[in-house]
């Protein structure tokens, strides 16, 4: 498994709930999408205003990133390049994704941050045109690893548009790795819609390397009991109905003091095809002072499927684990037993 980071932007209303660093103010809406909304599925996406930004702190130094992300320019800059998506080493700007004033997609080094920087790899121009738009209209897949002599492919809404490139300088730090991902910069830029941010990285057998197609996400929230209802609802009457509160209200929660197990059944989207990959998401905190962990994941037929443990802290954050088979089979799920997942989650004391 080489997942690292998703945000649908479909699960909470304000950047901070779940980026470690937001500049200025970058609000999620509904009207942000990339994809008209399917009933009974939420949909939103986040603008970054021009000298705005959020970033994420991954889960490990990775030296191979793969980056998906919608993008949606605010306009073109007027000249040279504005900056999309970076990626850093612990608050360095190892090198960033960009877009050019005659709409070309490339992937520059910022020595300090400054910018432009240097050009590393363009695509043709012309591919991104001007505004306006006030969502993202194009899918962007980024593979780049790191170091002195690294290397870049870029894929435009599912064809290459920048070839595998080596012997770049993709690094401004000592170290030939990224663990941050970040849209938009904080000083500069021209702003940007997404609604889709997803990071693997390249170890493990599965999510480890490009899709190399365009892709959409869908985000389920709980709409009935699951197999397992052992946790005590505490707000509202059934432990999905507080599971499934968008944004999440720490008023309605599900508790447990053991080793239980909590599912919640998911509504049907009618998959045509194996998602590309399911994640499992909770807004979690302990209320005591006795050490609490957490596992979560998903429930297929009679068979759990879990995360590692994740010590709680006294404070909500947003926990997730990628489920790269069904844990049913022990093999990569089909689309009917991926839909058919219920969310599940356990305290591991």
């Amino acid at each position: 498994m080489a997942y690292q980071f998703v945000d649908p932007f479909d699960h909470y209303n304000s950047a901070a709930l779940l980026y470690e660093y937001v500049s200025g103010s970058c609000p999620i809406s509904s009207s942000y999408v990339r994809n008209a909304a399917i009933a009974g599925f939420p949909n939103q996406g986040i603008y970054v205003p021009a000298n705005n930004a959020v970033r994420k702190n991954l889960k490990s130094n990775q030296g191979t990133l793969i980056t998906f992300l919608t993008y949606g320019a605010v306009s073109l800059p007027s000249s040279g390049w504005a900056p999309i998506c970076a990626w850093l080493d612990a608050g360095t700007y190892q090198c960033y994704l960009g877009v050019s004033a005659t709409g070309q997609i490339g992937i520059l080094n910022a020595p300090g941050g400054s910018l432009p920087g240097t050009v590393l790899a363009a695509s043709a121009p012309g591919l991104i045109a001007p505004a306006p738009t006030t969502a993202p209209n194009h899918g962007i897949e980024v593979q780049i690893t790191f170091g002195a002599s690294g290397s870049v492919k870029v894929w435009l809404d599912g064809a290459v548009v920048i070839a595998l490139t080596a012997g770049l300088n993709t690094i401004n730090s000592a170290n030939a790795y990224a663990n941050q991902v970040q849209l938009g910069w904080p000083f500069a830029g021209v702003g940007l819609y997404c609604d889709y941010l997803r990071v693997w990285d390249s170890s493990g057998s599965y999510q480890n390397a490009p899709v190399g197609y365009d892709v959409r996400k869908l985000t389920k929230l709980p709409s009935g009991a699951g197999a397992l209802t052992q946790w005590t609802p505490n707000g509202l009457s059934a432990n999905w109905q507080n599971a499934s509160q968008n944004p999440p209200n720490p008023s309605d929660y599900n508790s447990s003091n053991g080793t239980l197990y909590d599912a919640y059944g998911m509504p049907v989207a009618g998959f045509a095809g194996i998602p590309s990959m399911t994640v499992a998401k909770s807004y979690v905190e302990k209320d005591d002072s006795n050490t609490r962990s957490i596992q979560i994941g998903v429930r297929s037929g009679s068979s759990n499927g879990l995360g590692a443990a994740v010590t709680l802290g006294s404070s909500y954050v947003f926990i997730d684990t990628c489920i790269s088979t069904d844990p049913a089979t022990g093999a990569v799920p089909t689309a009917a037993a991926a839909d058919a997942f219920q969310h599940l989650k356990y305290e591991n004391v």
